[in-house]
């Protein structure tokens, strides 16, 4: 039962090995997993041929399959995280870059205030009809 789910779990590894370059990765992130999963091969294996009680084969082969699947989570958080970095880089390749012309920006704004300044001006203005207008003050009409 033990031999099935490492079994199970070593096909599981190397399908994940084999996603490894598609996403992103490197040729040598590739090598260090299949000498990973070689490893875990010859281990189980080696368990397989010992002479050794049934009670410690299980013990060893427990052993195997602990360690082995903590490394194949290991490995399937790095392939979501070489995928999550791929994508965030095509999206920021593609997003526009927009340079900011700073001095066209300043120059309108200056524009629209004397706009308004000479609105504010006009409808504030002294005809003469009034004595009280308030000399000196601003009125802004919103």
């Amino acid at each position: 039962a033990e031999s099935s789910k490492i079994n199970g779990q070593l096909d599981k590894m190397k399908a994940n090995i084999d996603h490894i370059i598609p996403t992103g990765g490197t040729i040598n992130d590739k090598r260090r997993w299949e000498e990973l999963y070689n490893m875990y091969q010859c281990a189980v294996k080696a368990t397989k041929d010992a002479y050794m009680p049934n009670a410690q084969r299980k013990r060893q082969y427990l052993s195997i399959y602990a360690d082995l699947t903590t490394q194949n989570e290991t490995l399937l958080k790095y392939l979501v995280q070489l995928n999550t970095q791929s994508q965030t880089t095509a999206l920021l390749a593609a997003t526009n870059d927009r340079v900011v012309h700073k001095g066209s920006i300043i120059s309108d704004a200056k524009s629209r205030w004397q706009e308004n300044m000479k609105g504010v001006r006009s409808s504030t203005g002294t005809d003469g009809d009034d004595a009280n207008s308030g000399e000196g003050e601003e009125s802004v009409n919103r």
